[in-house]
């Protein structure tokens, strides 16, 4: 591909990328800090987007520039992986519930969405309302990212008011996003009690603590159940909840909005690989909807496994002060 066409590909990428109701010209402007005609000749193809411009953008927009680059090489498959981007773990938590939020935004307006989510352990994302289990995961995150002191204590854990903010603004917009299935793993619940207990044996997390996470959870599981109940959630958006009848592997989410496809791996706690290749994301539901094959829907239905799932959540939850699982 020569340089023009290479331009053209990066120009239509970035115009399909900006969400319908922005003006691309506005948004240029503000997000690459650049004038009008600046724009305009980018948009013309006069001058091509510089490379550090092309990654802001890729990043503010959630697509890859392998997209770009790499579209002419079919054998291979491009992932995207978010670096830790500051010192500071406030700083860096923050731009990734911020990238979060984008892609809620994303999809936020699609027509038509379709999202199936494999659960091999509680996400972090899912407990954003959860005080406690929230600050959990932050506090595990920090200690696995950011090498915490060996002493640092989970009553040391700060969650400064923007993310409290954000988090609050990504509840609202999830809240009218997902037409869902979930793909739960039986023991996905035992998976985080374990890490919850390995920090507790530890003596970073005091009994009264490790009492308020316990509430979370049993909040959290409560919550799920309601949904496999009702089918609904919270504010009447469908959902389906299977229960796999074989291990789920590790967390992984597909997406496919009006005409796009993104697909997320989740390779360690908080950040996932991103994958936008259409034959990848097309591969990665195959995969998804065969392990519905191998799960029972518990959504309305099933109503005896279901009471027998949920009250062996509970009954993990209530012994997470006592012994080991």
């Amino acid at each position: 591909m020569d340089s023009s066409g290479l331009n053209e590909v990066v120009i239509s990428k970035i115009l399909g990328n900006i969400p319908p109701n922005i003006k691309p010209m506005d948004y240029l402007m503000e997000t690459l800090d650049i004038s009008k005609e600046s724009v305009y000749r980018r948009l013309r193809g006069d001058i091509p987007f510089t490379f550090g411009e092309i990654v802001k953008l890729s990043l503010n927009l959630s697509f890859s520039i392998d997209e770009i680059i790499g579209q002419n090489k079919k054998s291979r498959i491009f992932f995207d992986l978010i670096e830790n981007i500051s010192y500071n773990p406030q700083q860096t938590f923050l731009a990734l519930l911020m990238d979060y939020h984008r892609y809620i935004l994303n999809v936020r307006n699609a027509k038509r969405i379709d999202t199936i989510l494999a659960v091999n352990r509680i996400l972090m994302w899912l407990t954003l309302e959860s005080t406690y289990l929230f600050r959990f995961f932050y506090f595990k995150w920090a200690h696995q990212t950011y090498k915490a002191p060996a002493n640092y204590s989970f009553s040391e854990v700060y969650i400064s008011p923007d993310i409290n903010v954000l988090c609050q603004k990504i509840n609202e917009d999830l809240q009218f996003t997902y037409y869902a299935s979930y793909i739960i793993d039986r023991k996905a619940i035992v998976h985080t009690i374990k890490e919850i207990q390995y920090y507790y044996r530890r003596k970073l997390i005091t009994t009264e603590e490790l009492l308020l996470i316990k509430d979370d959870l049993l909040a959290f599981i409560n919550q799920i159940e309601a949904m496999a109940k009702t089918g609904v959630t919270s504010v009447g958006s469908p959902v389906y909840i299977f229960l796999s009848m074989i291990n789920v592997e590790s967390n992984s989410l597909y997406t496919s909005y009006d005409d796009k496809a993104v697909s997320y791996f989740w390779i360690y706690s908080l950040s996932p690989a991103s994958v936008n290749n259409e034959a990848a994301c097309l591969l990665h539901k195959k995969w998804l909807d065969s392990l519905k094959r191998y799960s029972m829907l518990i959504s309305q239905s099933n109503e005896m496994l279901q009471e027998e799932f949920f009250n062996k959540q509970r009954s993990y939850i209530n012994s997470i002060e006592n012994e080991m699982l």
